[in-house]
């Protein structure tokens, strides 16, 4: 019982230290579109679309800390959290919506079927990913 618990703490470090290095990257990015007056896609850092918009904020938040306390994201978090990513690949911030796609895997355990438009957990569940018109 005591190994289980030290492996297990060992797996929340480890994906602590994964969160915090694509949290840092997201931050180096903002900043690089920052000097460079804008991104590639022409949007400001700091702009809905931008890597530092407040919705991709808060959804790193959420899986970080999903990640960190062993939260199970419910099923309306993941649809919320996968919207925000559809919302950053409709801007065309594909580096902001890379890191989301690899954090929904790595910190929450949610794969994404792009091909298929759908998502699914470790523990069977699944739900569509919406299409662009249908985001607000």
């Amino acid at each position: 019982n005591q190994a289980l618990q030290n492996q297990i703490a060992l797996q929340n470090q480890q994906v602590m230290q994964n969160q915090a290095l694509l949290i840092q990257q997201a931050q180096a990015a903002s900043v690089h579109m920052v000097s460079a007056g804008g991104g590639p896609t022409g949007i400001p850092a700091g702009q809905p679309g931008g890597s530092m918009s407040p919705e991709f904020q808060k959804a790193m938040q959420i899986m970080a800390e999903c990640s960190s306390s062993g939260r199970v994201a419910q099923d309306s978090e993941v649809e919320w959290l996968i919207g925000v990513r559809e919302k950053l690949r409709y801007k065309k911030d594909f580096q902001s919506a890379d890191d989301m796609r690899n954090s929904l895997r790595n910190s929450i355990g949610v794969e994404l079927y792009e091909k298929e438009k759908r998502w699914a957990t470790a523990d069977g569940r699944q739900g569509s990913i919406p299409m662009w018109n249908d985001l607000q």
